[in-house]
């Protein structure tokens, strides 16, 4: 455990002594323990001696007597560093900044105390960012609820954190029985203190070549699922004033070609994120719009592709597909990289409404913000287009028999 989540050897003895019979007993036991030997040296009674062996008496029974704390006879009366605290505590109680003292240590404990009992739901914990979410706030303290989609999930995670304070939930955010099952999992735990909606699924292709099936489906997890979870958390989250944080993309920034249906999904996060920041900033919740770059997940691998080989988009979808498995074959950065500063967001105060992970997403926005539309649109036309040449080039060449 870090220093920072402790009491100090200060903290403790000022939380033992705090209470009006407990001073009372310290200032006669303090009066007696340095009178003693000024009476025994100016009247020459030897029963000074006695005296001054009863304050320490006093003193150890002061812990006991006022059930402040529990401290052996050695530390009440002969640790030097109690004498060192008792004289400080005097000197404090003449300054008039005793009181302050008592109030921050119990401030202290009380925040220990409420971190201990601290809540986390995290969707999306099949794999990626959320199972790596699930690591970073175990290993913080936190009581975590895993929401994942698929059963084998359940077993992993359990298995994976064994005799953790982990309950994993199998759920489908966008029925309306997952999400109360999720609400039954979280009254169960009895408090909510961070959300973090990270579920979600990448559909790819032309919008001419998906189904309404799939522009559905897309909608359904990634903007729905997000909304109507925070939603019907709602009276949890205005008991604790805790954190939400809604996992954006990339894709959150900017438009990109044969993406129309996750970019308008991640796009209906953002606004909905940013509303709810001016709504619930009222109550006390902060909300927090994470958005990360390119990172080593199987977010790509699980991501639904439309290219039917009689589309005229085929080759320029599929130059895209290449270039994003060929970006994801490269050295990323890992997923636990983002958890942990999803739980830096959590648990500390001073970040702004969007938090953006990774050197790519900050050119994005930093070119969505200052370039001229017009530049930056004939830039991703160029760099798009030429991907499409590439793929017809390379498929050219395999149609082509040797000679």
């Amino acid at each position: 455990m870090k220093d920072r989540d402790k009491l100090t050897a200060w903290e403790y003895f000022v939380l033992r002594h705090h209470k009006p019979s407990n001073l009372r007993l310290h200032f006669i036991s303090m009066t007696m323990f340095f009178g003693s030997p000024v009476y025994g040296l100016a009247t020459g009674d030897p029963w000074w001696f006695a005296w001054w062996c009863l304050s320490g008496c006093i003193g150890a029974w002061a812990h006991y007597a006022t059930r402040d704390g529990t401290v052996t006879l050695h530390e009440a009366t002969s640790s030097p560093l109690v004498v060192m605290f008792n004289v400080r505590m005097w000197w404090r109680l003449l300054l008039r900044r005793y009181a302050m003292d008592v109030a921050r240590a119990e401030e202290r404990l009380h925040a220990l105390t409420r971190r201990a009992e601290r809540t986390a739901l995290i969707t999306g914990c099949s794999s990626g960012f959320g199972r790596a979410m699930v690591s970073e706030f175990l290993a913080r303290g936190f009581a975590v609820v895993a929401v994942v989609r698929r059963a084998e999930a359940v077993a992993a995670l359990s298995r994976e954190h064994a005799g953790s304070r982990l309950t994993v939930v199998l759920a489908d955010l966008v029925q309306r029985e997952g999400r109360a099952r999720i609400v039954e999992a979280v009254a169960q735990v009895g408090r909510l203190d961070a959300l973090v909606t990270n579920a979600g699924s990448g559909t790819f292709g032309a919008l001419s070549d998906l189904s309404e099936a799939d522009l559905r489906e897309a909608m359904e997890l990634n903007f729905f699922g997000t909304a109507l979870l925070a939603r019907v958390l709602c009276p949890w989250r205005a008991k604790t004033k805790g954190a939400l944080v809604c996992v954006s993309s990339p894709a959150g920034v900017s438009g990109f070609p044969y993406t129309s249906a996750y970019c308008a999904s991640k796009h209906a996060v953002v606004g909905l994120a940013e509303s709810l920041y001016y709504e619930w900033a009222p109550l006390g919740v902060k909300v927090h719009l994470l958005t990360p770059s390119a990172h080593r997940t199987a977010f790509m691998s699980n991501a639904l592709w439309r290219e039917p080989s009689g589309s005229p988009h085929f080759d320029a979808v599929h130059g895209y597909r290449t270039v994003m498995q060929r970006n994801q074959r490269r050295e990323l950065p890992e997923a636990r990289n983002v958890a942990a500063v999803t739980a830096e967001l959590v648990e500390r105060s001073g970040y702004g409404f969007r938090v953006d992970v990774g050197a790519n997403v900050r050119v994005l926005r930093s070119m969505v913000r200052f370039w001229p539309d017009w530049f930056r649109q004939r830039l991703m036309l160029h760099v798009f287009a030429r991907a499409a040449r590439k793929h017809e080039k390379r498929a050219e060449a395999r149609d082509v028999p040797a000679s």
